[in-house]
């Protein structure tokens, strides 16, 4: 491995791009970098091939295309695959958009800054002030808000396509399986969990035209980068449901609200235990610790759960199986927090 422009490959998503995709393949390779894959993700309009297969001519550049439109994540992957499997001298991967809001000495910047540490991922952070178009800047503040609550680390920008990573985390994030706008999410979060350091450096912001150039849409796209995080509680939640099943038919037989608790808690725990583990947080560190640590936070909600729905019965004359879902969903939270932070953290992060 080479600390020098020439080891990092370039690879460019390109879907019907226009004469900026020209702009950006000229600004990379009279920086330096003159390794770049451009992926055409089945691009149909007359000018716009055209506009491939000028760059497509040029020395430094390889195209590999998709028949079809899949996506951006899709053509990423694919990049990936081409320069993992074409190329010998790697030191770094860096993505950069084919729309031009990514200027060339910014990505040379990352990619020097990727060179100091070339273990991290480098992601080129924008500026969301008052000049970027509302709908990016509003999608920006709450991903990065949720990312925080779900993942634990606060970023500034997690919808940037500037990125260098490692070969190695290139490999790894080809087994992930998203194609669209969503796949850059996921990035961040396989390297949260893998331990892969994360840093931001600040780049140029640019919006031209209110970002009309771009084939991101503001529902649909947004929407799949959510369904991200609803991957990581959906475990938590089956769990929870076939908790709340025992539950109803151990309170139903016997009346028992703390018997009926522990009944739920101790059949489905250690099922719930290898869910989060192997699926949601997915921890490679020792069972044991965990496996105590994530019994004491059991018994812990076993109490609260009992308290709670018993208040609400009670005092408060709520259904007990409403009180039930009250109280569960309240500590479900709870328990997310505490699972992250404190029993599945993986302490390379």
């Amino acid at each position: 491995m080479t600390n020098d422009l020439n080891s990092i490959i370039a690879i460019v998503p390109a879907y019907n791009p226009n004469e900026k995709l020209l702009d950006v393949v000229e600004g990379l390779v009279a920086r330096g970098i003159i390794n770049i894959v451009v992926v055409d993700d089945g691009t149909n309009g007359a000018s716009s091939i055209n506009i491939i297969e000028t760059v497509h001519a040029r020395p430094e550049v390889t195209v590999v295309r998709h028949a079809i439109n899949r996506g951006k994540g899709a053509a990423l992957k694919t990049g990936f695959n081409h320069v993992l499997l074409g190329y010998d001298r790697i030191s770094g991967i860096l993505t950069i958009d084919a729309d031009g809001q990514h200027l060339p000495d910014d990505a040379v910047t990352l990619a020097n800054s990727f060179m100091e540490n070339s273990e991290a991922l480098c992601i080129g952070a924008r500026d969301f002030d008052r000049d970027v178009p509302w709908k990016s800047r509003f999608g920006n503040q709450m991903t990065r808000w949720v990312f925080l609550g779900f993942v634990g680390r606060l970023l500034k920008d997690t919808q940037s396509g500037l990125r260098v990573i490692t070969p190695e985390f290139a490999r790894q994030m080809l087994t992930s399986q998203s194609d669209g706008y969503e796949f850059e999410l996921d990035m961040l979060i396989q390297a949260v969990h893998s331990g892969v350091p994360i840093r931001e450096i600040p780049i140029t912001t640019i919006y031209e035209n209110q970002n009309r150039g771009t084939h991101f849409n503001p529902l649909w796209d947004s929407l799949k980068i959510y369904y991200v995080f609803l991957r990581f509680v959906l475990a938590s939640l089956v769990t929870s449901l076939a908790d709340m099943a025992l539950f109803s038919y151990s309170y139903y037989l016997y009346g028992s609200v703390l018997g009926s608790i522990i009944a739920g808690r101790v059949i489905i725990g250690a099922l719930n235990f290898i869910i989060v583990k192997m699926a949601v947080f997915k921890s490679d560190e020792s069972i044991f610790p965990e496996l105590i640590k994530y019994t004491i936070l059991t018994m812990v909600v076993m109490i609260l759960s009992y308290m709670s729905i018993i208040a609400l019965n009670k005092y408060m004359g709520v259904n007990i199986y409403l009180s039930k879902i009250l109280a569960e969903g309240v500590l479900f939270f709870m328990s997310f927090t505490v699972q992250r932070v404190l029993i599945f953290y993986n302490n390379k992060r």
